[in-house]
């Protein structure tokens, strides 16, 4: 009858949001806007999934990224999927200056959609300035992810405990070898900022 068919439906609704299947999605369909975010983590929360939020720039992808995405999506890979939030491009010349970001946040995120590690890819659409730590809270908040990601080895581990806290949500702490940056890459080859 009809509550079979709602069934079925909702059956195949959790299947596509199993990690498996989300990682079979085209990429175009695993980026996301900001808006979107919500009540997709809510969603894969419902799913019975847990959701491990990674920020950052991602600008030129290099080792130190891959490790860190690897890391995380070890954490669970049963039972999470990480997601992928990206600064946008006037957040990163403020933070960075006027040359960076190289790559514009689309291709960014086209880069991050590529990576079997990654379920969902967005772009933040705020400019949190680095001084203050509280502009985050906000973003957290807003997405409610099971937990928020960083290294073991982060400068500013406490702070981002805090904010988690404040947020209500969890820190997850990865370790992943990290020897590169894109700053001290950029550097390398003579490319000032």
């Amino acid at each position: 009858g009809h509550d079979t068919v709602n069934y079925c439906a909702l059956i195949q609704f959790h299947m596509r949001l199993h990690p498996e299947s989300i990682h079979q999605l085209n990429p175009e369909e695993r980026i996301r806007s900001f808006d979107e975010m919500p009540s997709l983590i809510r969603e894969l929360g419902r799913a019975g999934l847990n959701v491990l939020l990674v920020q950052g720039v991602f600008d030129i992808v290099h080792a130190g990224h891959t490790g860190l995405l690897q890391a995380t999506r070890r954490i669970d890979p049963a039972n999470s999927v990480v997601v992928v939030g990206l600064e946008n491009d006037e957040t990163v010349r403020r933070n960075k200056g006027n040359r960076r970001p190289v790559n514009p946040l689309e291709d960014r995120l086209q880069v991050m959609a590529e990576f079997r590690s990654v379920a969902y890819a967005f772009g933040y659409e705020d400019m949190p300035r680095s001084d203050h730590p509280e502009d985050d809270l906000e973003r957290w908040r807003a997405l409610s992810p099971t937990a928020v990601v960083a290294a073991t080895w982060d400068p500013h581990r406490d702070l981002k405990e805090w904010q988690a806290d404040e947020a209500g949500t969890q820190l997850a702490l990865v370790e992943y070898q990290h020897e590169n940056s894109t700053t001290r890459m950029l550097r390398s080859i003579g490319y000032e900022e």
